[in-house]
């Protein structure tokens, strides 16, 4: 996806806020509210919570996660909490 098209959410948006894994391109993450994320996924299957050095850490309501340039994520996992993915 090029530069304008992420910029301008070319994705779509759609929430999560249950412990079902959700597959579907995607180039961020909204935390909606206080949300531990067992699973984050690039496109390539790389595990984007160690790439990016974020752990299984609680991430805060607000936060926002971007993909790298060149990367999309493919799937995440809440253990708890609340995202929106676009």
């Amino acid at each position: 996806m090029d530069s304008q098209s992420r910029i301008a959410g070319g994705r779509g948006t759609y929430g999560n806020a249950g412990i079902t894994q959700v597959v579907r391109n995607f180039d961020f993450v909204q935390v909606n509210a206080d949300a531990v994320i067992s699973e984050l996924t690039y496109t390539d299957d790389v595990n984007a919570l160690t790439d990016l050095n974020l752990g299984t850490t609680t991430w805060v309501a607000g936060m926002l996660i971007s993909a790298p340039m060149g990367k999309s994520f493919k799937s995440i996992t809440l253990t708890s909490g609340s995202v929106l993915i676009s």
